[in-house]
């Protein structure tokens, strides 16, 4: 529902009055669509089949259409007209916005144990870089007190928070100390704009699929400060050589294994 670094709120999503007028918005809209169309706004009058609900249980599409928003209704639903003509009244969650964001103003989010990085829009991700204020080059800066990166859910609230040692690399080379975090502006998907949170948000949230259920779960996870890459002796943050991150004993058995005479044969 929010974003929010540092305690304060990102100016992300903004949603409008709705009092049944038709509002002036051009492009940068993009909707899932149902399987009946109107020609004119003026058939909703008369014509349900091409009026939908979030509680519509029938075919729909399964990735977005570009389009432009011609109309907001006081039942919170929009009227959109898709590329080929067709004019529906969708609810506002069908919708989604160069901004990044849903048409009820909310960010939609994607659990992904195959994504290395936490992805989103391009202005989503931009202002939480900012936000954040990290340099490359991060010498100067004390990384330790980087912000925290704040995400309130929409059903009851909860915040899910991401500290600089889950959203930040650290290196140590020669002629510095060097930052990079672990966030990328991505291209709008087939589904929709997206905030994709990957390993750096599975690392730092024990997470449970409840499918039956239509449902997540979150844990904060245990840290061991043994293990924790970024964590010092005093559970402070400590920039680290790249190659400290695997195992010695990794090496050991690679070489062992490259020694055996399957290898050799």
């Amino acid at each position: 529902k929010q974003l929010t670094v540092g305690g304060k709120q990102l100016d992300l999503c903004q949603t409008h009055q709705t009092n049944g007028s038709q509002v002036n918005a051009k492009g940068d809209v993009s909707s899932f669509f149902g399987k009946m169309c109107c020609k004119t706004l003026a058939e909703f009058e008369h014509e349900q089949r091409c009026q939908y609900t979030d509680d519509y249980q029938g075919w729909r599409s399964r990735t977005m259409d570009s389009g432009t928003l011609l109309a907001e209704y006081a039942d919170g639903r929009v009227a959109v007209q898709h590329s080929d003509g067709c004019i529906q009244k969708v609810p506002r969650t069908w919708v989604s916005f160069a901004s990044g964001c849903r048409g009820d103003g909310t960010i939609q989010a994607v659990l992904d144990t195959g994504s290395s990085l936490i992805m989103g829009p391009k202005p989503i991700v931009e202002k939480i870089l900012a936000a954040i204020g990290v340099k490359e080059n991060c010498t100067s800066q004390n990384v330790e007190q980087m912000p925290t990166l704040s995400m309130s859910l929409q059903e009851n609230g909860a915040e899910l928070q991401l500290g600089p040692t889950d959203y930040l690399d650290v290196l140590a080379l020669a002629d510095g100390i060097f930052c990079w975090p672990h966030l990328l502006a991505t291209p709008d998907t087939g589904k929709g704009a997206a905030l994709v949170l990957g390993m750096p948000f599975l690392r730092a949230y024990y997470t449970t699929f409840d499918v039956a259920g239509k449902r997540v779960g979150f844990a904060p996870a245990k840290k061991d400060p043994r293990t924790a890459g970024l964590r010092g002796k005093n559970g402070g943050m400590q920039p680290v050589q790249l190659n400290a991150r695997r195992p010695v004993e990794f090496d050991k058995n690679l070489a062992d294994a490259l020694r055996t005479e399957h290898w050799q044969g």
